[in-house]
């Protein structure tokens, strides 16, 4: 009966402190993984752009088939090629991918990219707020990533402390 005591004291111990520790690796994961599918999304486009020379637009999205003003980018975003108006969906384009609400965590952005970001056909991007460089900040949980464009259009990642 001592050992099991002793046992049961030993496991409460231990799962006292690989829980927290559980969490937080959860959410580094979680982070991780939403700023690589974002950077993969403007590594996409970007590329999309420059191989069919033609505008390529990533816009935000709240039901996968247009574009949604105001609708923020954590609710998702599509990638189409954007031969008419850009930053809407309309006649002469094409949906090329579309990527789903990010699951727990918030997608804001600098203010040159509230709406849409458009990649020509050099490579160079250029924001709904008329610049070619911005932020976008991905936050879980006061835990977060800053991904930042550059005058190219080249995304780069960089973790932060706190949002």
């Amino acid at each position: 009966m001592l050992e099991l005591m002793i046992t049961l004291s030993i496991s409460a111990i231990l799962a006292t402190v690989a829980v927290p520790a559980y969490q937080s690796t959860m959410t580094q994961s979680r982070l991780t993984a939403q700023a690589n599918e974002l950077v993969t999304s403007l590594n996409y486009a970007r590329s999309e752009a420059v191989k069919r020379g033609t505008r390529v637009t990533i816009c935000t999205s709240n039901n996968g088939a247009t574009c949604t003003s105001g609708s923020g980018w954590q609710n998702g975003w599509l990638i189409l090629s954007d031969g008419g108006v850009t930053g809407s969906v309309d006649g002469a384009d094409e949906v090329l991918r579309v990527f789903p609400a990010l699951s727990g965590s918030t997608l804001g952005n600098s203010g040159n990219f509230s709406n849409w970001l458009s990649y020509q056909s050099n490579g160079r991007s250029q924001g709904s707020g008329g610049l070619s460089n911005g932020t976008f900040n991905l936050c879980n949980h006061n835990q977060g990533r800053t991904i930042t464009l550059n005058n190219a259009g080249r995304p780069s990642v960089k973790k932060v402390p706190t949002c």
